[in-house]
């Protein structure tokens, strides 16, 4: 067995069901635990120097709301259906989990090596992850919530948009989706729709 077989073993049978215990879903390397007006992801991502011989990976914990992900002034089509987990996307809360551990200078990374004891790797994330990283993530969740839905209008093209700063209070129904902006882009909005 190599450090890449047992790896995968380590997210599979000793990580994954502890995640799904917690009510996220996913596996291997992407988590999402569902929200109704947030993304809230957790990646697992492992050093592109990794080998047979040792994998180092770490986790990322992201909450983005759907609303601002949905008018990322990215062209439809060339934007995911939902945030990858592993990925910085700028919009939203996202934080390495090691740089929420005090004493790691920022950041931290386990390492798996052929025939390493995948129970003591799994027990030190495990533990970061319920210690540090969902508490954390939490917080993050509950400042999402806190805010103010804000009003992202369309500034041209299939799916351009740009915030408006004014709170989106009216429901706008469009073709596949429900949508809230200001008064003044609902009314565009229908008029487009």
């Amino acid at each position: 067995m190599t450090a890449l077989d047992d790896a995968r073993a380590l997210m599979r049978d000793h990580l994954a069901p502890s995640l799904r215990a917690q009510g996220w879903r996913g596996s291997a390397g992407s988590w999402l635990r569902t929200h109704p007006t947030q993304w809230v992801t957790l990646g697992w991502q492992k050093d592109k120097y990794s080998d047979p011989a040792s994998v180092l990976f770490t986790g990322n914990l992201a909450v983005i709301s759907k609303d601002v992900w949905d008018a990322e002034n990215v062209p439809r089509g060339r934007r995911a259906a939902k945030p990858a987990a592993s990925t910085s996307w700028g919009l939203g809360w996202e934080q390495r989990l090691g740089a929420l551990i005090p004493g790691t200078d920022g950041d931290r990374w386990w390492v798996v090596h052929p025939g390493c004891d995948l129970t003591v790797v799994a027990s030190e994330v495990l533990e970061a992850l319920s210690r540090y990283g969902l508490p954390a993530l939490e917080r993050a969740l509950a400042e999402a919530e806190a805010r103010p839905r804000l009003c992202w209008h369309n500034v041209g093209g299939r799916s351009w948009f740009e915030p408006c700063e004014r709170p989106a209070d009216v429901e706008v129904l469009a073709p596949g989706r429900t949508t809230f902006r200001c008064a003044e882009h609902a009314d565009a909005a229908r008029a487009t729709a």
